[in-house]
């Protein structure tokens, strides 16, 4: 995963306890907005207020970390289609001609366009690939037995004997009885 990739979903503990508690009653609050606009029959309403439920509990589910991948990448899907339904909606089927810009508050067909760019196809690629470019990482490869760039000669367990404490304690001893002696 990117650096951005593990800093937005990469579970710290301040971020969780700071933004869980708001998503929490968000959820809480979204989930009676559904249940009622679903109850009074407004499909529109409720079904808006049940996907922000869900987008609620999965960001919850996502900032929690420990192996809980799928539920970043369901949010991002989640954002991704809500960008595609804005861009799908300002350009219209039967739309004759574009309304004047008023600038970026403004719903338009052109600021749907950039956030879709901008936002959504982000979030599209994080849900599908799970990382935030097109590019798959490049993991490092060890090369067993390559000991060219190795300055001083010494192979790894010789290294390791050297930088053990018991053994610069050792070679101290050794310099302090030089120096008395």
């Amino acid at each position: 995963m990117s650096q951005f990739g593990r800093s937005l979903f990469g579970g710290t503990t301040w971020i969780f306890w700071v933004l869980s508690p708001i998503a929490f009653v968000c959820a809480l609050l979204f989930s009676l907005v559904a249940y009622g606009g679903l109850r009074a029959g407004d499909w529109v309403a409720g079904g808006v207020a049940l996907v922000l439920t869900i987008s609620c509990v999965l960001l919850i589910l996502a900032l929690w970390g420990r192996g809980l991948a799928w539920a970043g990448r369901g949010l991002c899907g989640i954002v991704a289609l809500a960008y595609l339904v804005y861009l799908v909606h300002e350009w219209g089927w039967n739309r004759e001609s574009l309304p004047d810009y008023r600038g970026r508050g403004d719903a338009h067909p052109i600021n749907a366009t950039l956030g879709f760019l901008i936002i959504g196809v982000p979030c599209a690629l994080y849900a599908v690939l799970g990382r935030f470019s097109w590019r798959a990482e490049q993991a490092m490869e060890v090369v067993e037995g390559d000991d060219a760039d190795d300055e001083d000669g010494l192979d790894d367990e010789a290294l390791e004997e050297l930088e053990a404490p018991e053994a610069q304690g050792r070679d101290e001893g050794e310099r302090l009885g030089r120096e008395r002696g």
